[in-house]
């Protein structure tokens, strides 16, 4: 029954998440899950691609890759992410993590869940308080 539903959750995030463009700003909106807390980080921000798994344990590990889109100076971000169960109530969030990303540089935002009865998640990302 597990792999079923492991399964059933890939092919979730293999086809009704994936963007048509991955360059194009409409992916902010939809396809990827991911909440913008600011209309700057949205500018700033382009989206490559994303990632769930489930664990042997039944943990969650969730990866979100993105790159800056400035060319010349680097930029700030704070991100979490919450952790849904199959009711969509929230039962788990992440602490806000800063990181620093170089001008048109990937970077990996990883982070794992605590809880086992994870079905979805949503990454959130701001501009951090200065």
């Amino acid at each position: 029954m597990v792999r079923y539903a492991l399964i059933l959750m890939t092919l979730l995030f293999s086809f009704a998440c994936a963007p048509t463009d991955p360059g194009s700003d409409a992916m902010h909106k939809e396809g990827y899950p991911v909440d913008f807390l600011d209309n700057k980080i949205v500018k700033n921000l382009k989206l490559l691609d994303h990632h769930a798994e489930r664990l042997p344990s039944g943990h969650v590990d969730v990866m979100l890759r993105c790159i800056s889109r400035e060319e010349k100076k680097p930029i700030w971000i704070d991100w979490k992410v919450t952790f849904f169960d199959s009711r969509n109530i929230a039962v788990e969030e992440s602490e806000w993590h800063t990181e620093h990303l170089s001008p048109q540089t990937v970077k990996t935002l990883q982070v794992g869940s605590i809880r086992r009865d994870i079905n979805t998640f949503r990454f959130l990302i701001r501009t951090p308080a200065k």
